[in-house]
């Protein structure tokens, strides 16, 4: 039997998804951030796109979603999603897109395609030294394509835009993100080879 069906990894490495309405362009200025506060950013990004409704708790044969391989986290093709997470110190972040593919359900194998795109609102995120809000200035846009076979997982795309922000400690300022990634998984030994290009808040992407 075959089912239509899309993907989902929640993985730190992964930083995003794309955006339907173009890609944003985002700027540099201000006082910068240091490469843990960046880093700490970009894993709420993540923890949020795991939170989305949309996509439910379903089975890996037969066994719960919580002990299939990390690669597996199955959705139903042509979601559609807008909705909002909240942040860790206060505030949201607004979550607009889709996820679409075909991917056969007993063996897994198949491709999706996800769009997604992430605007701060008052988001507070703390760190080890201060709290940084976050707003959008203009958003976050990721669009990525996911491949996977019965023993591999792979994933590539682009995130572009910016935010941004406030500290407590007074910095203020703006970052742009402009990255290419692909990463691929072996879903037997979760064995994980990735490359990163570009720049985050005008670092390089592979210094984060």
């Amino acid at each position: 039997m075959k089912r239509t069906l899309s993907t989902s990894l929640s993985l730190a490495f992964v930083l995003g998804t794309a955006s339907a309405c173009g890609d944003p362009t985002g700027t540099n200025s201000g006082d910068p951030l240091t490469n843990e506060e960046i880093a700490e950013v970009l894993s709420v990004l993540s923890e949020t796109f795991g939170s989305i409704s949309a996509i439910p708790n379903f089975s890996l044969h037969g066994q719960p979603a919580a002990e299939a391989p990390v690669a597996f986290r199955t959705v139903p093709v042509n979601a559609d999603f807008n909705e909002s997470a909240g942040c860790p110190a206060g505030g949201n972040i607004s979550l607009e897109g889709s996820v679409d593919g075909d991917v056969d359900d007993e063996t897994f194998v198949g491709s999706i395609d996800v769009e997604l795109t992430w605007d701060f609102n008052s988001c507070a995120v703390t760190t080890e030294t201060t709290t940084i809000t976050l707003n959008g200035d203009p958003h976050i846009t990721f669009e990525g394509s996911f491949d996977f076979s019965e023993t591999t997982f792979e994933v590539s795309g682009t995130e572009k835009g910016g935010f941004s922000y406030t500290a407590a400690d007074g910095r203020a300022g703006s970052c742009a993100i402009d990255v290419t990634f692909s990463s691929s998984v072996n879903t037997a030994t979760n064995a994980v080879n990735s490359s990163f290009s570009g720049t985050v808040c005008g670092q390089t992407a592979t210094g984060l």
